[in-house]
């Protein structure tokens, strides 16, 4: 995680978007945000996961939206652990 922490730094700086393939990093910063509300409102996607449509969030502006942030994913991440559907291929994000 330490080593991605410039990605975080860059994105708090800027424009509070990162744009990784790195999913390990995603879900840790996510379990972090509920300890550090400074990187929950930090948009992170993934170009590669077809079903998050980066190319077509990109194409209308890339805007902030609440669903795409650490912090929303780190609800998620509970909701999946608290209900055991953590593996299962469910989308909870939505």
């Amino acid at each position: 995680m330490l080593k991605d922490a410039h990605l975080l730094e860059a994105a708090l700086l800027c424009s509070h978007r990162i744009a990784s393939l790195d999913e390990v990093a995603r879900n840790s910063f996510a379990n972090a945000s509920a300890e550090c509300s400074e990187i929950a409102d930090v948009v992170w996607v993934n170009p590669t996961n077809s079903s998050e449509g980066v190319c077509d969030w990109l194409d209308e502006g890339g805007m902030l939206e609440p669903t795409r942030t650490l912090g929303r994913r780190e609800a998620v991440a509970t909701l999946r652990k608290d209900s055991g559907l953590r593996k299962s291929g469910k989308d909870l994000s939505k």
